[in-house]
């Protein structure tokens, strides 16, 4: 639909059918028709009124788009009951455009970091006093006076060679040289097992990257952490409510697409693989990247092979 003018006029033709009759929305002769009858004219009718089809659109055509939409769902829902059920009639199409008030997104201020100050500990002694000089602070003997350095006589510290044990063999020691008389550490552990070297080779660990084939999962945003819950429920309606209401603040690509794969998805596991398949297909138009619709719409060809 490429004209705005043009699809203006044409989803306003359809708002005026669907205020008539619900026969008069599918182009359906008045009186007992098939489910089958009923379900072929809202196919052909998708290929026309089909959200995705003004997804270029200007956000207000687009709105209208869904609402024109989801009043031939409820036409084909209508005309598709029991001839036995009482809700089944010929008047207008029920259809109330979506009302329902956004959800508020209440954002709570991160928690306050705790300083990581070390706790005071108990009996801890008081500073040195700023008027003791640095080597006392550090507990060292303090320096000795001139009068006292001159006082004392001089200490040799020269080392005196070892006295001979009688008997010992004769060594020739050097003056102020020590005899190896150290013992050699063992590198070996009492259990046997040779000790590794500091100076060995360094172990590189590499983390294992994902295989070009597996898709990068994406976390899922927080407001529509509750649409995902509703999909695993299959609670399809809240779902559609909630992302309505999302729409209606900002319309996304991605709350379009899942609102046209809710309703694929659950035209799928009613065995409406016909009706599946043209919402799968158009949310997919909307956003390629929306992983649910491309495992469906997979899951849907397997089937049908």
């Amino acid at each position: 639909m490429g004209d705005e003018k043009q699809a203006r006029h044409v989803l306003a033709d359809m708002q005026a059918r669907l205020a008539r009759s619900a026969y008069d929305a599918l182009d359906i002769p008045g009186g007992d028709v098939a489910p089958d009858q009923v379900r072929t004219a809202f196919l052909e009718l998708t290929k026309t009124y089909h959200p995705a089809k003004f997804a270029r659109m200007p956000n207000d055509v687009y709105k209208l788009a869904n609402e024109v939409f989801l009043g031939l769902r409820a036409a084909y829902d209508q005309l598709s009951r029991p001839r036995n059920s009482p809700v089944r009639q010929s008047g207008p199409v029920p259809f109330i455009a979506n009302k329902t008030p956004a959800p508020e997104l209440v954002r709570t201020p991160p928690s306050a970091v705790p300083s990581r100050q070390p706790a005071p500990r108990g009996n801890v002694p008081p500073p040195p006093s700023p008027a003791l000089s640095p080597a006392t602070q550090r507990g060292a003997p303090p320096a000795p006076s001139a009068s006292t350095s001159q006082a004392r006589p001089a200490i040799s510290t020269s080392q005196q060679p070892p006295t001979p044990r009688p008997g010992a063999p004769a060594t020739n020691h050097r003056p102020g040289t020590q005899p190896a008389t150290q013992q050699i550490r063992r590198m070996t552990p009492v259990g046997g097992v040779p000790a590794v070297p500091a100076t060995g080779p360094r172990v590189v660990v590499t983390q294992p990257t994902p295989s070009a084939g597996t898709p990068a999962v994406k976390p899922v945003e927080p407001e529509l952490a509750g649409v995902y819950d509703q999909f695993a429920k299959g609670q399809w309606e809240q779902a559609r409510t909630t992302l309505n209401a999302l729409i209606a603040l900002q319309p996304r690509p991605r709350y379009r697409a899942l609102l046209q794969y809710s309703l694929g998805r659950e035209a799928q596991l009613s065995r409406r693989l016909d009706e599946a398949r043209v919402e799968l297909q158009g949310a997919l138009e909307i956003d390629p990247d929306l992983q649910l619709a491309k495992t469906a719409l997979a899951e849907l060809f397997t089937r049908r092979k």
